[in-house]
Parts: C-alpha cells; sequence; structure tokens
C-alpha cells in the first residue's frame, strides 16, 4: 500500500511541477517612451556629440519571455536576436550598427549632447531600439569610441515585473590613439551548411565606401586596411553572407571579427585565430542591459526541493514497512 502512495505522490508532484504558472512580462503599455542617454568618458562628460536612435525590431512576444522580429530598413540582415549572451548582445549591437551606418540608413532620431553629455528622446513607440553616438576627437589627438547598444523599450525592471515608459541608459566609451591600420579577420562558427570558398567585405568611411577586398583561405580569412585617417569614421560590411548563416561584425582587441554562424552554433570552427575577448577599459561605463531571452529556470529548485520532499517521504513509509509483523 505505501508503494502505491508514493507512486501517486510522485505522480502528483510531477503533475503540479507541469501546472506551474510561467513568469511572463504583462502585456505593453499604451504610452509612449521617453529616453534619456548619457555619454561619458572617466567621469567626464562629452558635449557636442551626435546621437542617433534607430527601431530595428518589433516586440514579438512578452511571454513566456520577449522576444524581438527585425524590421523596417533592418528586416533583411541575417541577424540572429534568439537567446543571446550579453556578449551577444553587443556582438549583435555592433554588427546593426556597422550596417547602418554601410548602407546609410536614416535614423528615426536624432540629437547632439548637452554640456552635461546627456540628451533626450520622446514620443518613442516599443521595440528594439539602436543607441549610437559619433566618435569624437579631444586637443590631444585621443579618438573617443562610444559603443552601440541595443535598448529595449519601453524599459522592463525584472525586479519588479513591469515596464518603464521613463528610460535611461549610458554609452560605453572607449578611448584609442589615432587610427592608422585596421585589421578584419573571418571565422566560421558551426559544421551543417557548406561554406563558401571565399566572402566579400566592404571598409566603408563617412558612409561612402572606400575598399572592397576578398578573404578566402589564400590571405588566411584575414586583411589589414592601412593608412585610415583618424578624424573620419569606419565600418565593415559582409555583402554576400552564406544562405542559411548569421552574421555578427564586432571589435576584438585592436581588430575586428567578423562571424558567420549556422544553426549549430555550439560547434566552433575558426576560420582564423579569434583572438582574446578584450577585458572592460577603466574609462568605460556599463550600457543598458537587455532582458536576457531563453529558458525559464526558476521551476527547478522548486522541483528540486519537491523532489528531495518525496523522497524522505518515500523512506519513511518504508521504515513503516518494515516495522510491520
Amino acid at each position: 500500500m505505501s508503494k502505491k502512495l508514493c507512486a501517486a505522490l510522485a505522480v502528483l508532484f510531477l503533475l503540479l511541477g507541469c501546472a506551474l504558472p510561467v513568469f511572463a512580462a504583462p502585456d505593453l503599455p499604451q504610452d509612449k517612451t521617453t529616453l534619456q542617454a548619457k555619454l561619458a568618458y572617466s567621469g567626464q562628460p562629452l558635449a557636442g556629440v551626435e546621437v542617433t536612435l534607430h527601431r530595428v525590431a518589433d516586440i514579438s512576444e512578452t511571454s513566456p519571455w520577449i522576444t524581438f522580429t527585425l524590421c523596417g530598413d533592418f528586416a533583411n540582415y541575417p541577424v540572429d536576436l534568439l537567446e543571446l549572451t550579453d556578449k551577444e548582445w553587443a556582438d549583435a549591437a555592433s554588427t546593426l550598427a556597422n550596417y547602418a551606418l554601410a548602407d546609410s540608413l536614416a535614423p528615426i532620431a536624432t540629437a547632439t549632447t548637452d554640456q552635461n553629455g546627456l540628451v533626450d528622446f520622446a514620443n518613442l513607440d516599443s521595440g528594439l531600439y539602436l543607441l549610437q553616438a559619433a566618435q569624437t576627437t579631444d586637443q590631444a589627438g585621443w579618438r573617443y569610441f562610444p559603443a552601440p547598444s541595443l535598448l529595449v523599450l519601453p524599459a522592463y525592471d525584472t525586479a519588479q515585473g513591469q515596464w518603464n515608459t521613463q528610460a535611461q541608459a549610458v554609452l560605453k566609451v572607449e578611448r584609442k590613439a589615432p587610427l592608422v591600420d585596421l585589421e578584419v579577420s573571418k571565422v566560421w562558427s558551426g559544421n551543417s551548411l557548406p561554406r563558401p570558398e571565399s566572402v566579400t567585405v566592404e571598409l566603408i568611411c563617412n558612409g561612402v565606401l572606400k575598399e572592397t577586398v576578398t578573404l578566402s583561405e589564400a590571405n588566411h580569412w584575414k586583411h589589414t586596411f592601412t593608412g585610415l585617417e583618424g578624424d573620419k569614421t569606419y565600418a565593415l560590411a559582409e555583402r554576400d553572407v552564406p544562405d542559411g548563416y548569421t552574421v555578427t561584425i564586432a571589435p576584438n582587441g585592436e581588430r575586428w571579427v567578423i562571424t558567420n554562424t549556422c544553426p549549430d552554433k555550439d560547434t566552433s570552427d575558426p576560420g582564423g585565430d579569434p583572438g582574446q575577448t578584450p577585458g572592460t577599459d577603466p574609462g568605460q561605463t556599463a550600457g543598458t542591459a537587455i532582458p536576457q531571452t531563453g529558458l525559464l529556470w526558476w521551476p527547478v529548485p522548486v522541483m528540486a526541493v519537491g523532489g528531495v520532499a518525496l523522497f524522505g517521504a518515500g523512506w519513511k513509509l518504508r521504515d513503516e514497512d518494515d516495522e510491520q509483523p
């Protein structure tokens, strides 16, 4: 009889576990969102810098987690926005920013930072936005590179479980010496799809095509652009992304890495040395985090505790059976 009772309890627990509610974001508010962004390096505001805002994706779902679908001018770019880590979100922002510059995509809003390094944007619809600022140079020749960022608007407060239509963001800024060379490397990730013998990469300077190169095994999937001007803004674009692949274009140390990934993204086979992930510069400030997508882990500890309780109950019942004559 006790064995049947244990089995019944186990089945009941599993059914309750399956019936546990999913913590989902509430419906999006109807109100428009305002965004204030700050630009500074080592605590010093960067004034007079142009900041642009692109709306790159719709919020396609809020339950069981927040997901996005590229839209508008960005709809046809092969950029993955599903189940990304913080590093992959940063790479996605960098990739979309490069294409926006390379293809001269018009932002939905433009503003210039005030003496406190602040800009404000108002009347924004819900969606995923690309926030970026132009590079600037000080009197000593140091160049300041604000890293582009992807922002969910309205902002979602995971602690409070609610949307916030008064959003704030701080762009990371990196300081570098005058630019002379720019090295680019090609990396392949995944093995389920065929790879082309070569790819074409464009270097765009201030929105104008400056140079086109072909990367292949012959040049070890690498190239260095030389003789660059430090006061110009440069972007990279891969034009012939193979079918079935997604692309990221992101800085990695002193060079840029273009990665093509096919669906088996966990299996990595680099076509070139991807190098080490650079550390965080002490002068950088944190960007605004993206709500993470992926599996819901909160039921795991609940079910684990329940499992231990069931095990203890079963053990006690077994002892009682043993004590019976």
